[in-house]
């Protein structure tokens, strides 16, 4: 899963949250909200991933930009009409 993924690259969470603010795929209260509401690593990885797949495949196309610039495009496999992106050899 795309979580599982984000909870593996440590900071990556948090960078991705500014690249998508910067991008307006996210605004900033749903980017606080991810930060704050959400205690554990696993949880802001899983919000994040339901925020971005909540708001299409525009949204999704961006978040899968930023995870390419990032070097984890080749980790997830999401088609944007695809419910769920998944990672190759996982569950």
């Amino acid at each position: 899963r795309a979580a599982q993924l984000l909870l593996e690259e440590g900071p990556v969470i948090k960078q991705l949250l500014d690249d998508l603010r910067e991008k307006k795929v996210l605004n900033k209260g749903e980017v606080e909200s991810i930060l704050e509401e959400n205690p554990s690593r696993g949880d802001k990885a899983r919000k994040l991933v339901d925020s971005v797949k909540n708001k299409g495949s525009d949204a999704s196309k961006i978040f899968i930009a930023q995870l390419k610039i990032r070097g984890l495009v080749e980790m997830v496999e999401w088609d944007p009409k695809s419910p769920t992106p998944r990672i190759p050899g996982g569950d």
